[in-house]
């Protein structure tokens, strides 16, 4: 059964923001950290999530499409490189402290597989923190 097809997710993702009036970039790749500046400004320090969106920045696109599905649904969602985006230069120690601390902000884990997610050094890691911590995970299946 599929749930999510990455062409669908992509298509939302540029609704999404071509609603919101922004700039048009030629991918979210290149501007993922500008795109979400406005998004990224509000303090999310004590914000708590219904899900922790794991997955692959390659898929970043897909991943902000997948996001503004999910918060259609009144599903609050965080993901690291929107609402932490001005981290993402500078990947530390820290880093790592601050993902725990947001996903014990979260309710749940949502391991968002596509093709590129086994060359995600950090998905692994979320995963078994998240099931230690929480134990309520789950896999969305992103195909072609």
């Amino acid at each position: 059964m599929e749930f999510f097809n990455s062409t669908d997710l992509a298509s939302k993702a540029s609704t999404v923001l071509a609603a919101n009036q922004r700039r048009s970039y030629s991918s979210i790749y290149e501007s993922a950290d500008t795109i979400m500046a406005k998004e990224a400004s509000e303090s999310f320090s004590n914000k708590t999530f219904d899900i922790f969106l794991s997955h692959s920045f390659l898929d970043a696109n897909i991943i902000y499409g997948l996001k503004n599905t999910l918060g259609e649904n009144h599903i609050s969602v965080y993901v690291y490189w929107i609402e932490d985006s001005s981290e993402r230069s500078k990947v530390t120690a820290a880093t790592a402290e601050r993902i725990k601390m947001r996903m014990q902000s979260c309710r749940a884990l949502l391991y968002a597989t596509s093709d590129n997610a086994e060359h995600s050094k950090w998905m692994p890691w979320e995963l078994g923190y998240f099931d230690g911590i929480r134990g309520k995970v789950a896999i969305c299946p992103i195909t072609e």
